[in-house]
């Protein structure tokens, strides 16, 4: 019985190790795969465009700029979030804030199921979802 507990022990840290890396793979290769569109992208836009190399360099360097200012907007956007979640918990009773989290997860699963029907993908609504489940996460604390 001692050994079934042992190799059901280590076969579950095998998978969530595993599923770890996948992860992060996956989040790399997301990285590779943008870099290679936002390449392909501004090779379009320089034919297009006929653009020299000088002003196509000048295009990338502002391009980058805004990327860098978006980042740090959603950056102030979650520190936003986590200060709404501290105010809501000095109001709300933890049997509330139970409710409240219960509330939130049937109000963005209605939301979703609406959004797929318009069209959205998989893909995106994955990550919509992992969003919105980090944000409930921040709720149990």
């Amino acid at each position: 019985m001692k050994n079934l507990k042992y190799i059901a022990t280590i076969l579950i840290l095998f998978i969530g190790l595993n599923s770890v890396q996948a992860q992060k793979r996956g989040k790399n290769q997301t990285q590779q795969d943008r870099d290679k569109k936002e390449q392909k992208y501004h090779k379009k836009m320089q034919e297009e465009l006929s653009l020299s190399d000088g002003d196509m360099n000048k295009i990338k360097e502002i391009r980058s700029k805004r990327a860098q200012q978006i980042r740090n907007h959603k950056d102030e956007i979650k520190r936003l979030k986590e200060e709404e979640r501290k105010e809501m918990n000095n109001v709300l009773s933890a049997e509330q804030r139970d409710k409240y989290k219960k509330f939130e997860k049937k109000y963005h699963k209605k939301n979703r199921n609406k959004m797929n029907k318009k069209g959205r993908t998989i893909q995106n609504e994955g990550r919509q979802h992992k969003d919105r489940k980090d944000n409930m996460q921040q709720y149990d604390r």
